[in-house]
């Protein structure tokens, strides 16, 4: 799980041990620290997403393209995600579109469009 995250920052050229210690930080917010020696196919699903999320937040990049990052993730381990992902963008400027059926999470956002809506 470490080295899956730390990829980004490795290909932008970031020195290995700062981005090992993101990297921790990271799966540490999103409970992962037990899970952090483990390959992909000995993570839930849920592990898993909440992987691809570390590495995600790990780029750093202008904008984050999310579909369902919060799928497979129960209501507390959504709420740390959350959090950390609009600190993450407070701190940082970046931007996020994200897809979602979950209703209960649009607070966090400062626009929201819902694809439900009839338009007359």
């Amino acid at each position: 799980a470490l080295e899956n995250v730390i990829i980004p920052a490795i290909i932008k050229g970031e020195n290995k041990n700062i981005s090992i210690n993101k990297a921790k930080n990271l799966l540490k917010t999103l409970g992962l620290l037990s899970v952090i020696n483990q390959f992909p196919s000995q993570l839930s699903g849920g592990e898993q997403q909440r992987v691809a999320i570390a590495r995600a937040l790990i780029a750093e990049t202008d904008l984050i393209l999310a579909d369902e990052p919060t799928s497979a993730l129960d209501a507390e381990t959504t709420k740390k995600f959350l959090n950390e992902m609009m600190d993450a963008f407070d701190s940082t400027k970046q931007a996020i579109i994200m897809v979602s059926h979950d209703a209960s999470i649009t607070h966090y956002f400062d626009t929201v469009i819902d694809l439900n809506k009839q338009h007359a």
